[in-house]
């Protein structure tokens, strides 16, 4: 780092702009600067620091509080050394060794604090700042589960999405999933890429056209040069010459050869149903064999062929006749290019008016319910931020705060900031005069490392920055692209790739030098290309029995040995690294673009005996323990459940062999029991004490909180011990992490107090739909529980995390995995926005889908954002490359074919820059796994001893009776039945003919379809009866509920299937497939069901008489107001 470098940064009275390579130092400069900034006499309070996550944020206060309790305890001779290296003189280094000596204890004492936040958290602090006035919502709690709170706010958009006011809403979004597809549809909607995930920028979209006097709606029209044209296809059919020429050239391809005779054959069908006024797209699609490739561009040979030639020469004028073929041929190409040209516009047009048509709709109910459950999410704070800092009313009150508060500001890793992060900036330092005492501005970053284009983070902004603080702040800039982290062989490999031809004319690159002051603890290192992996040959089994071999799916598998035997390659290469160079597991980073193999990978290190510690994020409710548990959850709700009971069985709470689940099996078909629990509820059968053991916690269920119950069983069955036990060596502490992780989520869920099990189970499916990053971790497991040293344990395991984690970190040795693909991996759909660095908002916003050719309308836009891209794609290779202290290793999967090496995937940049292939590896994988089996196998393992368990009741009732296949088709129909009757309420039909269709009814509620043609016939018995008009269609009727739930007076939660109010009464409506006879047992039971649920109306709602009412799907009404 040069004395200039050092001495402008650490300079508290100038605002410099770093741009500074991997391993330069910036987090060093960074905290030199804040230390030089309270040695002259800055308040903590007066920093502002942002950075870009809470672990940077932590990571920046950890190194601060290093070196000022260094400062205060070192030597005065290193003091002063420390001093000099942050930009002092010796003379002032000296005159400051007092202040020096008590920073540390100014700092911990001051009651404001010194501020490093993320942007998220300096937000916040405005927010909370904003006057009432402002129009900001204030007191929301912050959610950062995305996905869940998205999910619980829009539950009843979509139920309310069928009726009479939500037509407009319901018919963009049929039109979407007509396009689209279903999932593409939800995806561009409320998907990780969707129109909610840009709320903020939208909101800024929205202010911008207004303040252009634009209409949003027509983004896709403002772009294109078609859709105010007729389609060029019907221009050149209503043309009698064109139409002439299509003719003769369809006659003169009859001659030609084979080729030209199909596409004669297609002119003519096209022809044909052009005659027959057929809609233009079948024309079209038609006539495009003759003229365009499936791509929809045109056919390599449009002009005439060698047999058409030959055949032109026995007419008069070949020449002449071949010079029309060929242009006939080239016009009417482009005609049909023209014309899907045409149709891509106009379909971008419609799906965007409805995607803006549904998402405003959306984002309107959703921050509406957002306020009445108090909460917002992070894309809020930047909303609401930007809302109340880019309007005048307010802004100049901000404004005012952050002047009288900060007198420095540091921005960390700038190249992630997005644009209305930057705006938000602008805004304030915006607001200073030339006179006015500005606060000083420290920028660091680097455009190289920009990996975060997903998060809306925008590298431009770096250069836009930089020359504004040059013009309005007289900022210092320096590039700095020395590193003390990468030894000599990874530098040169680096420089090396970023010189290849085919890097970007704009990619910011420099070449690297290593800093002379940087210690060399490993020598030259080196850098190499592991051999690539062959594709295995998978072959089914010749006339393959279903019930036998199931079917395999020879890609898929194919690809998972092939990243098996990649993972195990590497394997290998790190027993040998880490005998021939002393190093432990913890030397070793395995970096991946995406987790597609972890599991792959995961699996080949246990086979090796590598401890390794993977992403683990979100993961959770996807080990087997976990859903182990939740099957045993699910069989205390539905004993019958034999899919669910055999799992539990096969875990290790009972560790049934697959001989002794079959055996089960056949002993339950012999004897003609409808499920195992049937089989082993009898007292002779030699699992009865899993039936009683299964049968006391359903009793227990029934009393207990689900963490409570969990809690007995893990007692019950010594559960933690017997999954140690049954764990492989090497996975022992993490399934024992996650159990323990499992049981607390029990507690953390809703405080533990989930009304009942089958709500608990829900919640978990619920959870697991929703996003992986907000799932339930999997538990935090340590190599040994009285150990308090957290590198002791890093040491012990190797790494495996994506590049995005693995950003900020370095390791001795980086293997890069899956290397040899060129995939980019890009979502189907999404959003394509223009936000121009120096704009205020975007200037373009709208949906990106799949489609075949893409409209001509946004082609400019589209190429700017793959330009952007392409730039982060060589960024990503870059932050790869440069984790490494000593060496990099490349791996990946050879491509099927004569060319094993993909074109421009990163094997290939790599190998095209010279990195030599390492062809040989010492097979020392067996001993390596032996020795490291045999350790963990000696480690002890320690559970809680229980003295006391009491006896489990095995006299408890079990009132569940056994279903048989009849019974449940009629359970399914009941299902059905009250869906539908939910469904057409909730819509407001008028009448019983208002009804859906069958296939409505399918499509929208998703029945089964042979059951929606009874369940619809219920519905119309009961909406067509003669008390239909009272109960469904009154004028009278004041409001109606549907599927109302409702508490007992003992704590049940019931529900009820519509509540009617009157004038005077409130009436009970519970449908039912059919009504008892009063002898009947079920009488007596609905009665008693029907009490129940007055009793709790009238508890509510006094005011009014209660009346209930049982009506069937046969269209029989039975009142129910007795007694009890």
């Amino acid at each position: 780092m040069t004395d200039q470098l050092t001495h402008d940064s650490c300079n508290p009275h100038l605002s410099v702009v770093i741009e500074a390579c991997a391993g330069s130092g910036k987090t060093w400069l960074l905290v030199s600067r804040i230390v030089r900034l309270l040695l002259s006499g800055a308040k903590p309070r007066e920093i502002l620091a942002i950075t870009f996550t809470r672990k940077a944020a932590q990571e920046m206060r950890g190194r601060l509080d290093e070196v000022l309790l260094m400062l205060a305890n070192c030597p005065e001779n290193e003091l002063i050394d420390e001093l000099v290296a942050r930009g002092l003189s010796v003379s002032d280094a000296k005159a400051l060794v007092p202040r020096a000596r008590v920073l540390f204890e100014e700092v911990l004492s001051d009651p404001y604090p010194l501020c490093i936040e993320t942007f998220h958290g300096w937000f916040s602090h405005l927010l909370k700042g904003a006057p009432l006035n402002s129009g900001v919502p204030q007191g929301l709690k912050l959610r950062d589960d995305f996905k869940r709170l998205q999910d619980e706010c829009l539950e009843d958009w979509w139920t309310s999405l069928p009726t009479r006011d939500k037509s407009p809403v319901r018919a963009a979004y049929e039109l979407l999933v007509r396009e689209l597809k279903a999932k593409n549809a939800n995806d561009l909607l409320v998907g990780s890429k969707g129109f909610l995930t840009v709320k903020a920028e939208w909101l800024s979209y929205i202010s911008e056209c207004q303040k252009k006097g634009v209409d949003p709606l027509r983004a896709v029209i403002e772009q294109s040069d078609l859709l105010d044209i007729q389609d060029p296809l019907k221009t050149a059919l209503d043309d009698p010459g064109n139409l002439g020429d299509l003719m003769s050239l369809a006659s003169h391809l009859e001659n030609g050869g084979k080729r030209d005779v199909g596409y004669s054959r297609a002119i003519n069908d096209g022809l044909k149903k052009h005659s027959h006024q057929y809609d233009l797209t079948e024309v079209a699609n038609a006539l495009r064999p003759a003229f365009l490739t499936g791509d929809y561009v045109f056919l390599a040979q449009l002009s005439a062929s060698t047999e058409l030639k030959k055949s032109l020469k026995k007419l008069p004028n070949p020449g002449q006749l071949e010079q029309q073929i060929n242009k006939t041929r080239q016009d009417w190409a482009q005609v049909l290019l023209d014309h899907y040209r045409w149709v891509a516009d106009h379909r971008a047009h419609v799906i965007h008016q409805a995607w803006v048509t549904i998402g405003v709709d959306m984002l309107a109910h959703y921050q509406a319910k957002k306020e009445l459950l108090r909460v917002q999410d992070f894309s809020d704070l930047e909303a609401y931020t930007a809302k109340l800092m880019l309007n005048s009313d307010v802004a100049n009150y901000l404004q005012a705060r952050l002047d009288a508060k900060y007198k420095h500001l540091l921005i960390d890793e700038f190249q992630d900031t997005n644009p209305q992060q930057w705006q938000i900036l602008l805004s304030w330092l915006n607001a200073y005069g030339e006179g006015e005492d500005k606060p000083s501005v420290f920028l660091v970053g680097d455009p190289k490392q920009s990996i975060y284009r997903f998060r809306r983070a925008d590298v431009r902004l770096f250069n836009e920055a930089k020359t504004y603080l040059e013009t309005h702040f007289n900022a210092k800039f320096h590039r700095f692209n020395a590193t003390r982290r990468n030894s000599p062989a990874v530098l040169a490999a680096v420089n090396a790739v970023f010189q290849l031809p085919d890097v970007p004319e704009t990619y910011p690159f420099e070449e690297q030098t290593r800093n002379p002051h940087a210690k060399n603890a490993y020598g030259d290192g080196e850098v190499f290309c592991l051999p690539l992996i062959e594709a295995p040959t998978i072959t089914q089994h010749p006339n393959r029995n279903a019930l036998i071999n199931p079917y395999v799916d020879s890609t898929k598998e194919s690809k998972a040995k092939q990243s098996y035997a990649e993972a195990l390659q590497v394997a290998q290469h790190i027993h040998k690294i880490k005998s021939e160079k002393n190093a432990s597991w913890g030397d070793f980073l395995i970096l991946l673009r995406s987790r597609t193999h972890l599991s792959s990978i995961e699996k080949a290190f246990r086979d090796s005996g590598i401890p390794c510690d993977s992403p683990r994020q979100g993961g959770l409710l996807k080990t087997l323990e976990a859903e182990d548990l939740v099957a045993l959850l699910s069989v205390l709700i539905t004993p019958t459940d034999d899919l669910s009971l055999a799992q539990v069985l096969r875990s290790p709470i009972y560790a049934f062999s697959d001989e002794q689940l079959m055996q089960l099996t056949l002993a339950k078909l012999s004897d003609q029991h409808h499920s195992y629990w049937q089989l082993m509820s009898h007292a002779e059968n030699q699992y009865h004490h899993i039936y009683k053991d299964i049968l006391s916690w359903v009793d227990l269920a029934k009393r207990l909180p689900v963490h409570d119950l969990l809690d007995h069983i893990y007692a019950q069955t010594e559960l933690r011990l017997r999954y140690a036990q049954s764990a492989p060596p090497l996975q022992k502490d993490q399934v024992l992490s996650n159990l323990d992780a499992f049981l607390a989520l029990a507690l953390d869920l809703d405080g533990g107090r989930y009304p009942s099990l089958p709500r608990f189970i829900a919640e978990l499916k619920k959870i697991k739909r929703g996003a992986e990053e907000e799932s339930p971790d999997e538990g935090e497991s340590v190599v040994e529980e009285d150990s308090d040293d957290e590198s002791a344990a890093s040491d012990a395991r190797v790494r495996v995390l994506t590049i995005h984690a693995a950003k900020g970190l370095e390791s001795r040795f980086v293997i890069l995995m899956n290397t040899n693909t060129n995939r980019s991996g890009r979502d189907n759909v999404g959003v394509l926005m223009s936000w121009l660095p120096g704009d205020q908002g975007p200037i373009h916003m709208s949906p990106i889908f799949s489609n075949k050719p893409k409209d001509p309308a946004r082609q400019e836009l589209r190429d700017r954002e793959e330009a952007i891209a392409e730039i982060e794609n060589w960024n990503l290779l870059y932050v790869a490359l440069t984790r490494a202290k000593e060496a990099v290793y490349i791996s990946g999967l050879a491509n099927k074919g004569d060319q094993p090496i993909a074109s421009k995937s990163w094997y290939d940049r790599l190998d095209r820059a010279g990195v030599k292939p390492l062809n040989e590896l010492n097979d020392v994988v067996v001993n390596k796994a032996k020795s490291i089996s045999d350790a963990i196998n000696s480690h002890e393992f320690f559970d809680f001893k229980v003295t006391w368990q009491g006896e489990s009741s095995t006299l408890a009732p079990f009132d569940e009776e056994l279903i048989t296949p009849e019974q449940q088709k009629v359970i399914d129909l009941g299902v059905a039945f009250h869906a539908i009757m939910e469904h057409v309420m909730r819509m407001g039909i008028q009448n019983a003919q208002d009804l859906p269709s069958e296939a409505e009814l399918v499509s929208w509620l998703n029945i089964d379809s042979h059951l929606v043609s009874d369940a619809r016939q219920c519905a119309m018995n009961v909406l067509s009866s003669d008390f239909a008009n009272d109960f469904f269609f009154s004028a009278d009727i004041k409001n109606s509920w549907e599927e109302l739930d409702i508490a007992s007076s003992d704590g049940r939660l019931l529900r009820i299937d519509r509540l009617v109010e009157l004038p005077n009464q409130l009436l009970i409506l519970d449908y039912k497939l059919s009504i008892p006879d009063v002898t009947h047992d079920l009488y007596e039971k609905y009665q008693l069901q029907m009490a129940t649920y007055r009793q709790c109306v009238a508890k509510l709602r006094p005011d009014k008489e209660v009346k209930s009412y049982l009506l069937s799907g046969k269209g029989e009404l039975l009142e129910m107001n007795g007694p009890h």
